[in-house]
């Protein structure tokens, strides 16, 4: 019976401490939301970016390209390229390249976009985290990096992006 009272009482423990992180540091919420959903067949999210394909075989195979990226979400690797996602697909990364160009976009192109929507959806699901972490989760390898492709792909900064409500 005393075993029994002491495991409680750890058990209550740790749970007041991971809701006491979960409440005092904004960082630790989103992990602890994933955690806490993971095996329970939480809301799917539709997919990041949805860009325009052809009806041939590179644009099938820019289909699998998007499948794969809204599925693992390889554009969080702040050092991806066209081999890691050659190697996931079984193909060369000259075919990724090849079959991005055929359809009118560059790989750096595809991933800094889907980088930028996740950053925006994270600043949507969490407006108080701070943006140096918001960056990092993104896949962004620095700031300066960030920030230009902000700018490029929405047209305006984050602070700006954020101030609209978005």
């Amino acid at each position: 019976m005393m075993t029994f009272v002491i495991i409680l009482l750890i058990l209550i423990s740790i749970a007041a401490l991971i809701s006491a992180a979960y409440y005092e540091t904004p960082y630790l919420k989103p992990l602890v939301d994933k955690w806490l959903n993971k095996g329970q067949g939480s809301k799917v999210e539709p997919p990041l970016c949805d860009f325009p394909t052809s009806d041939d075989a590179n644009g099938q195979m820019m289909r699998n390209i998007l499948q794969l990226f809204n599925e693992k979400q390889l554009y969080l690797n702040s050092s991806l390229t066209t081999s890691d996602v050659a190697k996931e697909l079984g193909l060369h990364r000259n075919q990724i390249s090849a079959c991005c160009n055929s359809q009118n976009l560059r790989f750096p192109q595809i991933v800094n976009t889907y980088r930028v929507n996740y950053a925006k959806r994270m600043m949507r699901q969490h407006p108080h985290m701070k943006l140096n972490i918001i960056i990092s989760e993104s896949g962004f390898a620095n700031e300066t990096s960030f920030y230009r492709t902000f700018k490029t792909i929405c047209g305006m900064t984050p602070a700006e992006w954020r101030a609209k409500k978005h």
